[in-house]
């Protein structure tokens, strides 16, 4: 499912002039859909939070429907015909662990959360309230391993 008009609405007030991220955040999107990943973290909560969160939300739909595609009969779909069902094993639980610490100064950060919450997509996210440097020691070996990292934190 491409994003649509009330996404990209969502998402302008997080955009900020001259970060690149107007280019990135589609271009982050694409790859997670076209990836699939089932563990996503980004360092810095920001305007490519919601791309992400999105994609995992775009491929969880679509995993569903692959799976109810591959229990029909029909090898006539062409569709049916590219699932290996040994991909399907695993239950599809995407997950994108974004790590800021929420101290930046004009932070978009609580205004992302919103915006997930708005898109009904924050169920996709969990937060990580803390400082990036040293968290990965902190990282939940069950959050292992990950599939797709983005690492958007600015500052020296």
């Amino acid at each position: 499912m491409p994003l649509d008009a009330r996404f990209h609405e969502a998402v302008a007030p997080l955009f900020v002039t001259g970060m690149g991220t107007e280019h990135v955040g589609p271009l982050l999107y694409s790859l997670v859909r076209m990836t699939r990943p089932r563990r996503v973290m980004e360092v810095g909560l920001g305007y490519t939070s919601p791309f992400l969160a999105q994609a995992l939300a775009d491929n969880a739909a679509e995993d569903a429907e692959d799976r109810a595609k591959l229990a029909e009969a029909s090898e006539d779909d062409l569709r049916h015909s590219l699932l290996r069902e040994p991909f399907f094993t695993d239950p599809y639980r995407p997950s994108l662990h974004a790590i800021d610490d929420f101290s930046g100064e004009g932070t978009s950060a609580p205004r992302v959360l919103e915006t997930l919450d708005a898109l009904g997509i924050q169920e996709f996210v969990k937060v990580h309230k803390a400082d990036f440097r040293g968290y990965s020691t902190r990282i939940d070996r069950a959050d292992l391993p990950l599939d797709f990292v983005w690492f958007d934190a600015g500052g020296p």
